[in-house]
């Protein structure tokens, strides 16, 4: 865990350094530009000429490069969890009258749950649609077979966790909890899977309607990867022409609870230690098309951007290196206070009961995105940043069983009022926000 928490850091610190650098050669492109204006308004005119002659969509895309504003939607990881997400977006659609909420946005960035949510709102598909997921579909994600079940590949029984023999007993022999017996399986992994091919078929993330970027971890380089829609200069290990399936299965297959996704010569890929640097840990994506053999054994972005809002905030900055302004919308999945007690008189394996273990978890989610939401929190109040950011997150009850796989009803309903009563009392801070929104999306 310790490995993965430094490179982490080194991964943020590296994508930091090279929109350093890319912004310093773009400020001396910038002063060179003033001193050929005669060349530049020649090739101005030769690239007038050549706009008249593309296609509307292309002046969209075009168009959205120069914006003075950009638009960046941060999702969180957190398991069912993610409910918390959809239901904010609802009555933030509902108060303000938006449809289409995937068009408001020109970046959705989101990891493991948040992942899945980005690419459903990308894909042009609302709030509700996201809520029915979370109350129909996932009860049977988050469940395994019971003793009737045995001879059988399906479950028969809906928001059926592992209780605490099984889990350990699952821990100890390195089985997932929710990994199905078979692809057919009409729970676990494999309803996962079946209900995200219905929805997106074989559809690339360069295909959505928005643009998104999914976070991931690469176990066969000890590397965090970075799944997008589009090309990202200055920033390391992103991997593009990837199917929406295999990137959302990717982020999030969060250990122990989901087993790990082998993706196979995704588009030709090639990683190799970048050894001819001062940094050898980086990994270099490049073009070999010549190779079937490139294999990435990747599990959820969580382990690295649980909260990716300032992952956004350094991507968004590279995409759109001009902008005047940059406005995120960041949502969390509810915030636990989880204290653990260690007894130096017990055992190793008293301390490391399945529970213990599964708030470590946690413990290191919610540390993970408190750094991101500290740090978003300090560059908005440096007026040089051209930030303008707002976060949304709930905090959750000690007593209430609040774990990531929990998909009972009841569960969701508590979701409710929690983000019903936390949506009142940032009523101003939303519509403020919001507002932005709104306006920006009229003038595009």
């Amino acid at each position: 865990m310790l490995r993965i928490i430094l490179v982490s850091l080194v991964f943020i610190s590296e994508c930091i350094v090279c929109f350093a650098q890319a912004d310093k050669n773009s400020n001396t492109h910038y002063k060179s530009n003033n001193v050929n204006k005669n060349t530049i308004n020649k090739n101005n005119n030769n690239i007038k000429h050549h706009n008249d002659k593309v296609n509307n969509n292309s002046n969209k895309l075009q168009d959205s490069h120069n914006k003075r504003v950009i638009r960046i939607l941060s999702l969180d990881g957190g398991g069912t969890r993610g409910y918390i997400q959809a239901k904010f977006l609802e009555l933030l659609c509902n108060e303000f009258g938006i449809t289409n909420l995937g068009e408001y946005f020109d970046l959705i960035v989101g990891t493991s749950i948040g992942g899945i949510n980005a690419v459903a709102l990308a894909h042009g598909m609302g709030p509700n649609d996201l809520i029915k997921f979370f109350r129909k579909t996932s009860p049977w994600i988050f469940t395994i077979r019971s003793k009737k079940d045995i001879f059988s590949n399906h479950a028969s029984i809906p928001s059926n966790k592992p209780n605490k023999s099984q889990m350990l007993y699952m821990i100890i022999t390195g089985n997932s909890f929710y990994k199905s017996v078979s692809e057919e399986s009409n729970y676990g992994d494999a309803r996962l899977r079946r209900e995200l091919k219905h929805v997106f078929g074989n559809q690339l993330l360069n295909q959505l309607k928005t643009k998104v970027l999914l976070t991931a971890y690469d176990f066969s380089t000890s590397n965090p990867i970075l799944f997008s829609s589009t090309n990202i200069n200055n920033v390391p290990n992103v991997l593009t022409g990837v199917k929406v399936v295999d990137a959302v299965m990717a982020t999030t297959s969060f250990p122990i609870y989901f087993p790990s996704i082998t993706l196979k010569n995704a588009k030709g890929l090639h990683y190799n230690n970048n050894k001819n640097t001062s940094d050898t840990t980086t990994l270099n994506a490049i073009k070999n098309t010549s190779s079937n053999t490139d294999e990435l054994e990747t599990v959820d972005g969580g382990l690295f951007q649980c909260n990716p809002s300032l992952l956004a905030f350094i991507v968004a900055k590279n995409i759109y290196p001009s902008a005047n302004k940059y406005c995120i919308l960041s949502i969390g999945t509810g915030i636990r206070q989880n204290k653990i007690n260690f007894n130096k008189n017990k055992s190793i394996i008293n301390n490391l009961l399945p529970v213990k273990y599964t708030k470590i978890w946690d413990v290191f989610i919610q540390s993970s995105k408190y750094t991101s939401d500290l740090l978003l929190k300090t560059f908005s109040n440096d007026p040089n940043a051209k930030l303008n950011y707002y976060r949304f997150d709930v905090t959750l009850d000690n007593n209430k069983e609040c774990s990531l796989d929990t998909s009972t009803g009841d569960f969701f309903d508590y979701l409710d009022k929690k983000v019903e009563a936390q949506y009142n009392k940032d009523k101003e801070k939303i519509k403020e926000f919001v507002t932005n929104l709104k306006d920006i999306k009229k003038n595009i």
